[in-house]
């Protein structure tokens, strides 16, 4: 929160407020002596009781967020009037058909799931003040946790006064409609999840051993965030080999004809593949792809990612004769981007990694495939993690 005290957004809070209200009513009004949320009123004169969480072009935040992560909304009631400033009591609460009218007439609207925020009982104000701040308090961690996808909506509750001790209660605004910028408080939802290969990452990548070789190429070290690539001694096992990690493209952030950035980075040590001094007589013995496969492809047996249908869009590295680079025998500077390194592409928008999401695409699946032919001596661990897709 800014260098100011909650005493000090509220002040301004009901100031501002005060002065909408005013401009409302007739100012022999103040002289009335009524209890009333300035939030109500604060944002468009109390047409709508509207009151955003960010508040827009307000000069303090109206929130807090405490050390244990729980989100604080700042609300509080107000008594117009002059003289007599004694003690008074409302309750606090919240109207459920408003709350569930509200977040029906607004754009991106959703209920505040209940279980995740509480509120004070009732309020009380003491002798000689007329006003008195109380907190709306969000379980934000758990909103994260269990809700992710709320960080594209607006979260709203109505919460309202009732009861007075003392005075009139000022009905016209008694209740304030809070609205939570989701985007404001809650992490944007990755198209790929676990795209770091962290904690849990082994529940939304699949690998697959599609020859069924005696050995596991890949392995997800969810420890140190990286898929890993390799095996010593491949000369025992001969033949061709293919093997695949790969995830399916599920979320419902992609939308087709969309343009978005396939990333991922990757290290890669030097190898021991077969290769002249002239580099001329090079052996192709591996081939290494990051790819879109389309929806209809069978990812238990899929053979291969480059002939054939076009659909397969991809970028690789591999150990062909002509190329002026060879990562895969040379070894990169650490960690680089897969497009950094490629050697082919299809189509041409992927050398960057782009393209454009269309119908068989959109169910399909993001795939680090990898194939072996029969004179590969070994494959030093090359290390993959961030992998990414985002719109453009």
């Amino acid at each position: 929160m800014k260098n100011y005290s909650i005493h000090s957004v509220f002040t301004l809070v009901a100031a501002a407020a005060l002065l909408t209200f005013t401009s409302c009513e007739e100012q022999q009004e103040f002289g009335v002596r009524k209890i009333y949320m300035p939030q109500a009123a604060i944002y468009n004169g109390g047409l709508t009781h509207e009151y955003p969480v960010p508040m827009p072009n307000l000069p303090v935040d109206n929130y807090r967020i405490r050390e244990d992560g729980m989100l604080d909304i700042i609300l509080g009631v107000y008594r117009s009037g002059e003289g007599d400033l004694s003690a008074y009591q409302v309750e606090v609460f919240i109207d459920e058909e408003a709350t569930a009218r509200a977040a029906a007439a607004t754009n991106r609207g959703v209920e505040l799931p209940r279980t995740l925020c509480t509120l004070p009982e009732r309020v009380s104000v003491p002798d000689g003040d007329r006003q008195e701040t109380f907190n709306l308090r969000v379980d934000l961690p758990r909103l994260i946790a269990e809700y992710p996808e709320y960080n594209k909506n607006r979260m709203i509750v109505v919460v309202g006064i009732r009861n007075p001790s003392k005075w009139e209660l000022n009905e016209s605004l008694s209740r304030t409609t809070v609205i939570i910028e989701g985007g404001t408080f809650l992490p944007v939802v990755p198209i790929l999840k676990n795209g770091d290969f962290g904690t849990g990452s082994s529940e939304s990548w699949h690998l697959v051993n599609i020859n069924n070789k005696p050995f596991e190429l890949m392995k997800i070290d969810e420890e140190k965030g990286e898929l890993q690539i390799g095996v010593d001694n491949y000369s025992q096992y001969g033949g061709d080999s293919r093997f695949m990690c790969y995830q399916q493209l599920d979320s419902p952030d992609l939308e087709i004809g969309k343009t978005y950035v396939l990333s991922a980075m990757v290290s890669i040590p030097a190898q021991d593949f077969y290769m002249t001094a002239d580099k001329k007589n090079l052996k192709r013995e591996m081939d290494f792809g990051f790819a879109l496969f389309p929806k209809t492809t069978n990812m238990a047996t899929q053979n291969d990612y480059k002939p054939g249908d076009t659909k397969f869009w991809y970028m690789d590295v591999t150990m062909d004769n002509g190329k002026g680079h060879y990562p895969l025998l040379d070894g990169t500077a650490g960690f680089e981007s897969f497009s950094s390194i490629h050697l082919n592409k299809r189509p041409d928008s992927m050398g960057a990694g782009e393209f454009t999401m269309d119908a068989d695409h959109m169910g399909g699946y993001v795939v680090f495939y990898v194939r072996l032919r029969n004179t590969c001596p070994d494959v030093k661990t090359i290390r993959v993690t961030d992998v990414k897709i985002v719109a453009k």
